[in-house]
């Protein structure tokens, strides 16, 4: 009968262990499936985020639209988008859209939403799709003694870098340099301290930023 009564409770206790167990897999599961899906929606707002910045102008759509044509599958799921035009795009001068990327991976799903707006060109205190004067062909040039005090991009086309010419007194920069290009021209030589960096951008090393997306 002790041995009897000891087996009965030592199997309740692993039917016990078993169930914390098995409701332990399957919360692991659905967290997996969970985190996966949350992923798989935000691959959908950056595939269609990259689409809109492509179009030569904004979409004129009036009504919600799929620019992806239809269900993604990626890795261990699905996703969908859908773009919904703003009531008030046309008569603005900035559009704006509403993106919603449904994903499911397994039994989860995820819902991610963000809303996109353009901007103006006016933020920028300058601006270039290439760094080649549109009179001579030739190379633009920033000069110490220059002062631009607001944002600076070029998208540095057909390999146009900036062209900086440092050395006097700085800085040349007051607001942040983006440029599409890998590498900025420096004469006499690039910056390689911060005093340098100082001459030529107000915030040092970190005034400007190289390989950023074309506007």
């Amino acid at each position: 009968m002790t041995t009897l009564i000891t087996l009965m409770f030592i199997t309740a206790i692993g039917l016990a262990i078993l169930t914390l167990t098995l409701h332990g897999l399957h919360t692991t599961a659905r967290t997996k499936s969970s985190t996966v899906a949350f992923n798989l929606a935000e691959s959908g707002l950056d595939q269609t985020l990259r689409w809109l910045k492509n179009q030569p102008s904004p979409p004129a759509y009036t009504v919600p639209f799929d620019p992806l044509g239809g269900t993604q599958t990626l890795g261990a799921g699905t996703y969908k988008v859908l773009v919904t035009p703003d009531a008030s795009n046309s008569g603005a001068t900035l559009k704006k859209y509403l993106i919603k990327t449904t994903a499911t991976s397994g039994q989860e799903t995820e819902i991610v939403e963000l809303v996109v707006r353009q901007t103006s060109f006016g933020k920028y205190a300058y601006f270039t799709d290439r760094e080649t004067s549109s009179v001579s062909g030739g190379r633009i040039w920033f000069y110490s003694g220059d002062r631009l005090r607001g944002p600076v991009h070029s998208n540095n086309r057909n390999g146009s870098d900036f062209q900086i010419n440092w050395g006097g007194p700085g800085p040349i920069f007051e607001g942040g340099v983006t440029s599409s290009g890998s590498k900025i021209d420096y004469t006499p030589k690039p910056p390689s301290t911060e005093p340098e960096f100082t001459q030529i951008y107000l915030s040092g090393s970190r005034g400007y930023e190289l390989n950023v997306d074309e506007v």
